[in-house]
């Protein structure tokens, strides 16, 4: 351990001591990843564009289609026949978007100490301005 003590030494988060590379040292990383060498994400998506010739499992019928169009039908092959809600859910979140349920409402403490009535009329006050 015969590194340079740098003169910019700060405090960690764990209460140890970090002591950032002094100007001119050399990194600890010098090359960082090689040329060529592609990332996760890329190495994925050209498998997933890769095709197979397999059997629709919707229409039984022989096709050439993608990994990506098979594990959908796949998925949605679960739903019909195994009823899986999982995989029923996930396909509704892809093709419609997660439902997200907001109410907004500008009532205050002292609202809340009404009268049944006046809490229905509040809330169909909110309903129909949203739906207008």
């Amino acid at each position: 351990m015969s590194q340079k003590q740098s003169k910019n030494i700060v405090k960690g988060r764990n209460g140890g001591t970090l002591n950032p590379p002094s100007k001119g040292d050399p990194s600890p990383n010098p090359n960082g990843r090689p040329k060529g060498v592609r990332n996760r994400s890329t190495v994925l998506r050209e498998f997933l564009e890769a095709t197979l010739k397999t059997k629709n499992p919707i229409t039984g019928q022989e096709e050439v289609l993608t990994v990506e169009q098979r594990m959908a039908l796949s998925m949605i092959a679960q739903v019909l026949t195994k009823g899986n809600v999982q995989a029923w859910n996930s396909i509704k979140d892809d093709v419609y978007g997660k439902i997200t349920d907001k109410i907004e409402s500008n009532l205050t403490i002292t609202d809340l100490d009404v009268t049944p009535e006046q809490r229905r009329e509040a809330l169909s006050r909110i309903l129909n301005a949203k739906h207008t």
